[in-house]
């Protein structure tokens, strides 16, 4: 990174220079240096690779209205170790683009997501509260793209009442005009599901096994809830034959009824 900073300066790159100032002086210096050698450049007759304002006028003007992408932001406050700063400002950066309409938020979501889990990782102090909402908003986004895998291991990094509800969401079969509503569709998908949240440092087993437990007063898909605890394997298997049996007399016992 020095060394495309320097090589930056001396090419008058003030777009790479300008997202690490942090005063009012350091921009200007950023554009009087790109204004030098834009005209520099002029005089031998070379063409300025970059467009740079060569005025004062210009400067000025450029110092007011520019307004780096967060990429380069975000850069400038890792530079100075700043994570606190830089949590804060992502969390605020989110709440700013949502209120403009139509704004596509996936790929910032998932850009700020993975640098708070850095954050969260390395143990930076920050906003606990702003961590967990950016975060949080990654794994939403890696829901709705259905990478699964990969959701257990940023979910554990919040809270474990919030990790497990973003785990569990995943999980739903709820039935909606007798259609089964459920992201993991297969067993294999299920398998890999479950060892991801092993890795994860969760109890695969155990949360699937939970998940999978005979619910009478649900609205849901009875067999593919039990598809989570054979899933499990050897594991829970004793726990798999007694839950399939509870769904099969609960069956049996309304038919019964329905019948007298």
């Amino acid at each position: 990174m020095g060394i495309r900073m320097v090589f930056a300066a001396i090419a008058g790159d003030w777009q790479f220079l300008l997202p690490l100032a942090v005063t009012v002086d350091d921009r200007l210096w950023c554009y009087a240096n790109a204004a030098v050698q834009a005209r520099l450049n002029n005089a031998l007759g070379i063409e300025h690779p970059i467009f740079a304002p060569t005025t004062v006028e210009g400067i000025f003007e450029a110092i007011a209205t520019s307004e780096p992408s967060p990429y380069y932001i975000l850069m400038s406050f890792m530079m100075r170790g700043a994570w606190e700063e830089a949590v804060d400002w992502m969390y605020s950066y989110c709440l700013d683009v949502e209120k403009k309409p139509g704004a596509k938020v996936q790929s910032l979501y998932r850009f700020f997501g993975l640098v708070t889990s850095v954050c969260r990782i390395l143990k930076n102090e920050h906003d606990e509260n702003h961590g967990k909402n950016l975060v949080g908003r990654m794994v939403d986004v890696l829901l709705q793209k259905q990478v699964f895998s990969l959701i257990p291991f940023y979910a554990a990094l919040l809270p474990k009442d919030d990790a497990l509800k973003r785990v569990w969401h995943v999980m739903p079969p709820y039935l909606v005009a007798f259609m089964c509503i459920s992201d993991v569709k297969t067993d294999a998908d299920r398998m890999a599901f479950i060892t991801a949240l092993n890795d994860a440092g969760f109890d695969g087993e155990e949360i699937a096994f939970e998940f999978g437990k005979f619910r009478v007063v649900e609205m849901v898909d009875h067999a593919d809830l039990l598809r989570w605890i054979y899933a499990c394997g050897d594991k829970k298997l004793l726990n798999a034959v007694a839950e399939t049996n509870s769904v099969l007399r609960y069956y049996l016992c309304k038919r019964s009824l329905e019948n007298s």
